[in-house]
């Protein structure tokens, strides 16, 4: 009998964790800024920057939202969303076919995949700075 009930726990606990976390949902959007530069650390205008998220079912990525703008004179950005119930993983990128490397404490790293938002940060502001290397 105690095994039964035990079984039945362990099935329905995968189903709760999912309910528990996209009840933590918040309902301020998350920022994402920041400031793009170049390799001799001048600021770039026009810069694409993404700010998205999605779900998987399977192993299929479904898109929840998206967000896009471009830098500014001074290589400033600023992207801000509402992280919708339901995602799983909140990205943001630079959009450009040149080495990328973001700032991490102090100094910049090469990056090659669009840099993962914690969840526990959703709904706060962030900053994400990025190097863009031409050659």
């Amino acid at each position: 009998m105690k095994r039964r009930q035990i079984l039945k726990l362990l099935k329905a606990l995968p189903a709760g964790i999912l309910i528990a976390c996209q009840n933590n949902f918040p309902s301020t959007p998350t920022v994402a800024t920041g400031k793009i530069v170049d390799e001799n650390e001048m600021p770039l205008e026009g810069v694409s920057i993404h700010l998205y998220g999605f779900k998987v079912k399977g192993f299929s990525p479904i898109p929840t939202f998206e967000e896009r703008t471009k830098t500014d004179k001074d290589g400033t950005y600023r992207l801000s969303y509402v992280v919708p119930r339901g995602t799983h993983e909140v990205r943001v990128f630079p959009e450009v076919n040149l080495l990328i490397k973001q700032g991490i404490n102090g100094r910049y790293e090469k990056v090659t995949a669009p840099t993962r938002v914690p969840s526990e940060d959703y709904g706060k502001k962030l900053i994400y700075n990025f190097q863009i290397i031409k050659n």
